[in-house]
């Protein structure tokens, strides 16, 4: 089977010549760990279920958990992260869901490998890399590469390879595609990014077949300006609500435990776990719109339904509290299991996968990439 770009399909793709619909999660750092890797496996066939046919994971992780991943030359990757990666691409195939895999990764926070520094050796190392992850999953079809995470952030200062620009990252594409010419190769950074003008330069781009995009905003803007500045492409916001996605809270934890139910935020000035008195609970959502900086369910349920009536246009979820548990609190793990209803008494993300396979039930004509045993267990 052959992933193309195809206009006019739910998601500008199709495989193996059948229009494909695309809604994915972001699991970033599930090949960092066997533990992390065995436990999304053993949930594929529930995400799959529900109609969730896609992953998009990092060869170096994220801030739920990152390591380095590679050679300083950039001609070997790491024997762990690459039989990791590579079960994970064989489990979903195996399903019929699709991996995108992200090569680099700039904010290596949580590092399971402190011995490494975040950076290869050299500008040429980069490319090398980029071309060496591509022979490598030359025998997978299920496969997008996605170059770089969020290039037009400041957390790629001191690399030695411009991935923090438009030309860098279309040079990075440049070289997935000698390495592998058939293979879809995309990236992006966040929309109207604090650098430049984010990915509307790159949206047309001719080294890029797809645009991996993100923010704390909403898609339809996005959307809107890429289309806008003619861009054709298939696009993806593989991280929807970026640093906003959130997906925890924090109560008391004395005398009357639960109780002070409140949203601390994230970043680098809040602390990686509760003051005195205080705990943190992971899987927890405001049940409305945004609180602070965590967006509630409701505008989660928007993006879904932005996606569901967009044709060229995929969405992935993404809830750090839950995937990326470690950079919200010391004392999660990141878990890869559905849970309940994102509330205090029952936490977790199922209420996200149940609005996802009522999306796409409201579009039958548009389900061809669901097996017919799957669509039934539904």
């Amino acid at each position: 089977m052959t992933l193309s770009v195809t206009p006019g399909t739910p998601s500008g793709l199709s495989w193996n010549g059948q229009p494909l619909e695309v809604w994915g999660v972001r699991v970033a750092s599930a090949a960092a760990r066997d533990a992390w890797t065995d436990a999304l496996i053993g949930q594929l066939d529930s995400y799959n279920c529900y109609g969730v046919n896609a992953l998009t994971v990092f060869y170096q992780g994220s801030s739920g958990g990152s390591l380095q991943a590679f050679s300083p030359d950039g001609r070997e990757v790491d024997a762990g992260v690459r039989r990791r990666m590579e079960r994970l691409i064989q489990e979903a195939a195996s399903r019929r869901m699709i991996v995108v895999a992200g090569i680099f990764y700039q904010a290596q926070a949580w590092r399971l490998d402190p011995e490494n520094g975040p950076w290869l050796e050299s500008r040429e190392a980069y490319l090398r890399a980029a071309e060496t992850v591509t022979r490598q999953l030359q025998p997978f079809d299920n496969v997008i590469v996605n170059v770089v995470n969020e290039f037009n952030v400041g957390s790629w200062q001191g690399c030695p390879f411009p991935a923090n620009t438009v030309d860098g990252v279309a040079e990075l594409c440049a070289a997935v595609k000698r390495a592998d010419p058939r293979r879809l190769v995309g990236g992006g950074g966040v929309h109207r990014g604090p650098l430049d003008a984010g990915n509307v330069p790159l949206s047309t781009r001719p080294e890029l077949d797809l645009v991996l995009f993100d923010w704390h905003g909403t898609s339809e803007e996005a959307v809107a300006a890429y289309r806008a500045a003619g861009s054709d492409k298939p696009l993806m916001n593989v991280e929807v609500f970026g640093g906003q996605g959130q997906g925890f809270a924090e109560v008391d934890d004395g005398p009357a435990p639960g109780q002070n139910l409140s949203w601390p935020g994230w970043g680098r000035s809040t602390p990686r776990q509760a003051p005195p008195g205080r705990r943190r609970l992971q899987g927890v959502f405001p049940p409305g719109r945004i609180e602070g900086t965590h967006k509630g369910k409701q505008d989660f349920l928007a993006e879904v339904a932005f996606a569901a009536r967009t044709p060229g246009f995929s969405l992935f979820g993404h809830f750090p509290g839950w995937y990326q548990g470690p950079s919200r609190d010391a004392s999660f793990d990141n878990r890869f299991d559905l849970g309940g209803q994102g509330t205090p008494e029952d936490p977790g993300i199922r209420w996200y996968f149940k609005a996802v396979a009522q999306a796409r039930a409201d579009r039958p004509q548009a389900r061809a990439d669901i097996p017919k045993e799957e669509q039934a267990r539904r």
